[in-house]
């Protein structure tokens, strides 16, 4: 178990609005770097790194993120269950999102060009009217 000395402990920032914080102690050592503990409230397990989704993987009881916290009372295990998984589930539909719906579209970008005047605004219509040169294979180029 990692040592607390030389750590002070701080209250939580009005600014972490996830459920997890409400179940740990910040701890914090400054310096250069400046070094930041969770201290789960239930076990007394100490965490150095990983962010709050580690700390939530403890306290859920999911494997893989950490040793897993034996004494979290039961409604406190289901509720941070059920914020992993929402999680996951938000990463997943935005996943999907862009995947679907790229942020810009081709044409959006032709207006991005003609509204700042790069390429100036018949772009598209030059780039045809130029051609471009195939080789066919016998060291001979074809105009298109």
């Amino acid at each position: 178990m990692t040592s607390l000395e030389g750590f002070e402990p701080i209250a939580i920032s009005p600014q972490k609005q996830d459920p997890g914080w409400k179940h740990c102690q910040l701890y914090i050592k400054t310096g250069d770097p400046k070094v930041e503990l969770k201290k789960c409230l239930y076990c007394g397990k100490v965490f150095q790194g990983g962010g709050i989704n580690r700390f939530k993987s403890h306290l859920a009881g999911r494997k893989g993120n950490g040793p897993i916290c034996d004494q979290v009372p039961p409604h406190v295990r289901v509720s941070m269950l059920q914020c992993l998984d929402e999680k996951i589930a938000s990463l997943r539909h935005r996943k999907s999102q862009m995947a679907v719906n790229p942020s810009r579209s081709f044409s959006e970008l032709d207006n991005v060009f003609a509204e700042n005047e790069v390429g100036g605004p018949n772009l598209m219509n030059q780039e045809e009217d130029v051609g471009m040169s195939v080789d066919n294979g016998i060291g001979v180029g074809v105009m298109v």
